[in-house]
């Protein structure tokens, strides 16, 4: 269990006069009162304090936060309990495993879930109401889970596996300003503003404090996230599995949802915007294929990098199953390699502007696209831009998102760090092994939602 550290510094409280002041009546009563002001003003009520609060401005990394992974202690498990109870509960995963066959190397649910722990979080004052099917939005809180790893030879290391659980909570309406509060509160009360202006990735707060014993600002900030989020506020689960194939390899990307319905989990209905495929119907889930260049390659990574051999090769296509029927999404760049013979093309042009809308939280949300294209947009576009297609270019200046003033937002260039294989990432807001994955969808997104909520009172 983390070790929770919730109370704050003493106050010095002195008494706001002496006992004999040396004067007479006449001078004392003003000076009383003056002093009692002066400490008023040094020892503020709780009405000053959320006044300091609410001009507090949140940025990308106070509402999309990344916890590091290098200390396997300091790691959230989802047994961890609040008045909603734990994040997940093991016979509530074993349900779900059921239900939505989920797959992490075969692993039993017991063991499965004693390796889950939270990588990350995010908070959204709008997410599509996708259990209703209803126009709007509820206000939601997401907390991104992976398996994790403990490598004990030549030090301690820890890593993820490629999986990944999202677990969905509906906020109630009433409740979701005292949490933007109470996330305003907590970066006022920092001694130090390491969040403001800074690109988003690893928690700055969370990171100086993970080479430490203690954990003030995660304790805290789990204290937050305890107070509103709980298994009995849990909507969906949605996930994404590398099931090993009949090679031997990883070179299949699944994703699928699981829907909490009248207590009872529930396959989600058919995700956006796939045609419908009675292969697939069972699983309601995609399939994301590709060719790797050799069969000694253990990881079988997604490479969209057209190579002399692929192009007008059919077999070496990526496939994306079942077709998708989205406005805008990237199975034209991902079913063949012969847009690489012309980089400028009309079509090709179209097929870039699509991505760069897929990406666009202002133009699409999960109700307009589908997995598999927000997943590696990313990806595609650092492929694309070795063809002279830059989203930079005017062509594109209506499709490209435009961050809105106030907060911090920079153009990912990669996911990871591993030069030459910033392709195999599909994971949004996470780690790939132990270097840290994050999509232009994600900040782009993380930059909306912190303008939005800088704009309520």
């Amino acid at each position: 269990m983390l070790r929770r550290r919730l109370a704050g510094p003493k106050v010095q409280r002195q008494h706001p006069f002496k006992k004999d002041l040396g004067m007479n009546r006449t001078f004392a009563l003003p000076l009383v009162l003056t002093l009692l002001l002066a400490h008023c003003v040094k020892n503020p009520d709780s009405s000053q304090i959320a006044s300091s609060a609410s001009k507090t401005k949140l940025d990308v990394n106070d509402v999309s936060i990344l916890f590091p992974i290098t200390v396997e202690k300091k790691l959230v498990p989802l047994h961890v309990a609040g008045n909603l109870g734990p994040f997940l509960s093991e016979k509530r995963f074993e349900e779900f495993m059921n239900v939505s066959e989920w797959n992490v190397n075969s692993r039993k649910a017991a063991d499965l879930y004693k390796s889950l722990r939270v990588i990350s979080l995010r908070v959204d004052p709008c997410f599509p109401d996708l259990i209703n099917d209803k126009p709007g939005c509820v206000p939601q809180v997401r907390l991104i889970v992976m398996p994790t790893e403990v490598e004990t030879f030549d030090g301690v290391k820890v890593s993820v596996t490629d999986a990944t659980l999202h677990l969905l909570y509906d906020i109630p309406k009433d409740d979701w300003p005292k949490l933007v509060q109470d996330l305003r509160q907590l970066k006022a009360d920092q001694k130090t503003d390491l969040t403001s202006g800074v690109s988003l990735g690893i928690h700055p707060h969370l990171a100086a404090e993970s080479s430490q014993a203690e954990g003030p600002y995660q304790d805290r900030l789990l204290s937050i996230v305890r107070s509103y989020v709980g298994e009995q506020r849990l909507a969906r689960l949605a996930f994404m599995q590398t099931p090993t194939s009949f090679s031997g390899t990883k070179s299949i990307w699944q994703f699928g949802a699981v829907d909490v319905h009248q207590g009872a989990l529930v396959r989600t209905k058919p995700l956006p915007h796939i045609e419908k495929d009675q292969d697939f119907d069972s699983l309601l889930r995609f399939q994301v294929t590709q060719s790797f260049k050799g069969p000694f390659n253990p990881f079988g990574p997604l490479d969209f990098s057209p190579h002399p051999d692929d192009i007008g090769d059919d077999t070496r296509n990526g496939v994306i199953s079942p077709k998708l029927t989205a406005k805008d999404q990237v199975a034209f760049l991902v079913d063949s390699r012969n847009w690489a013979k012309n980089s400028q093309s009309p079509e090709v042009i179209e097929a870039f502007t699509k991505l760069l809308r897929v990406e666009n939280p202002e133009m699409n949300d999960i109700k307009t696209t589908d997995c598999v294209s927000c997943h590696i947009s990313t990806q595609l576009k650092t492929v694309l831009k070795k063809y002279k297609l830059n989203e930079e270019d005017n062509r594109f200046q209506a499709a490209r998102y435009a961050p809105p003033a106030g907060v911090a937002w920079n153009r990912v260039e990669t996911q990871g760090k591993i030069p030459g294989k910033e392709h195999w990432m599909t994971v949004n807001f996470g780690y790939f092994v132990d270097l840290p994955s994050i999509s232009q969808r994600t900040i782009n997104e993380s930059a909306k939602v912190a303008a939005e909520l800088n704009q309520l009172p």
